[in-house]
């Protein structure tokens, strides 16, 4: 539930607190926390009577449908995809509802446009906001060798991370999106080279990037030395390739 306050507050608000310093971060995160309680008392306290009955139970299900609609996902499949782009479908008719509430009090629009504006200027320029595949691909293609494996963690629902970097990819590299660290390494035991993508962007890949990392820390991988984006280990138990025999002449 916290989770789906947080992305649900961003779908509004922007990734401010993702946007700024670490130690600015916590402190980002309570005022805005605040400004939503205040807009969301302004919202109630309106209810919404500026429209007609009818378009504010269309105006409360749209709002309500997405959050409700990834409960309702959690409990049939044990598995909520808690993510902002699916809280965003509701953004239309939130506006809506703030736009009547806000009739009365105006000068809230202030603070609310500084901070969408401040969210979208960060969203630009900001390091943490910026898809790390383009640059983590360059950095593993530069590292690429014959018999080479590119090991890309599965996260953002498998789409979000794979997609990306399976786009900006060369055609030549040999990529699989690991699930699971555990039988990675014995999937990978036929390469003379793996080189882990170290792109950590939700809890999932945040997860399983160290985790390959420890699954390749055995006395057949020799770690090598590479770039942060990227973690290179090379297989000293595979057996060179035996040449073609030759017949013997008749």
């Amino acid at each position: 539930m916290a989770d789906l306050a947080r992305d649900q507050g961003g779908a509004l608000l922007g990734a401010l607190p993702r946007e700024v310093s670490h130690a600015a971060a916590r402190p980002l995160e309570a005022l805005l926390a605040a400004f939503l309680i205040i807009l969301a008392i302004v919202i109630a306290r309106s209810r919404l009577t500026a429209l007609a009955p009818r378009h504010r139970a269309l105006i409360l299900a749209g709002i309500a449908a997405p959050p409700v609609g990834l409960l309702a996902l959690g409990a049939l499949f044990d598995n909520m995809p808690i993510e902002v782009r699916y809280l965003w479908l509701g953004l239309p008719y939130l506006g809506l509802a703030l736009a009547t509430g806000l009739r009365r009090h105006p000068r809230l629009l202030v603070p609310l446009l500084a901070i969408q504006t401040a969210a979208i200027i960060g969203l630009a320029i900001a390091p943490g906001t910026m898809q790390p595949a383009a640059r983590t691909e360059a950095a593993a293609a530069a590292f690429l060798r014959p018999d080479t494996l590119v090991l890309i963690p599965f996260g953002n629902d498998g789409v979000g991370i794979p997609g990306p970097f399976i786009a900006a990819a060369p055609a030549n590299m040999t990529i699989l999106v690991a699930r699971r660290a555990a039988t990675t390494p014995n999937r990978a035991a036929p390469y003379r080279r793996v080189i882990i993508a170290n792109i950590r962007v939700d809890a999932a890949s945040r997860t399983l990037v160290p985790q390959l990392r420890a699954a390749f820390a055995t006395a057949c991988w020799q770690r090598e030395t590479s770039p942060a984006a990227i973690t290179i280990f090379d297989n000293l138990c595979l057996r060179p390739k035996a040449p073609p025999a030759r017949s013997a002449p008749a």
